[in-house]
């Protein structure tokens, strides 16, 4: 069943970029294709299929998504490119501040020394 998930999902991730960024729009998508296999026709039957189970299972899709984005760089969207990038930005900041704050801190040793 897992590599039957992991499958669509790389399928979906390769075709299309739209469901690179977006968990939403790709579950849309299966659970989509999953309804017309199935032969549901209308939203009570969908909620039902949903409510027993009978659906792609959300959480098998995203971690999929995951698994496959970290084996395969080229399958992540342009969001966690985004977020990689500013994780980077955000670390250079954090140890200059550290560096910063132990140079004024040294500096307030050496003053209080001297007084």
């Amino acid at each position: 069943m897992i590599s039957q998930v992991r499958k669509k999902v790389k399928r979906l991730l390769d075709s299309h970029k739209k469901y690179r960024d977006s968990d939403n729009v790709l579950m849309a998508k299966i659970w989509y294709d999953d309804a017309i296999k199935m032969g549901l026709r209308t939203t009570y039957e969908f909620l039902q299929a949903l409510k027993r189970g009978e659906l792609t299972s959300w959480e098998s899709i995203c971690r999929a998504r995951r698994k496959l984005q970290e084996l395969h760089p080229y399958l992540e969207g342009r969001n966690r490119r985004i977020r990689k990038l500013r994780a980077e930005e955000v670390k250079i900041d954090i140890k200059k501040f550290e560096e910063d704050e132990i140079r004024d801190f040294e500096q307030n040793i050496v003053n209080s020394d001297s007084e």
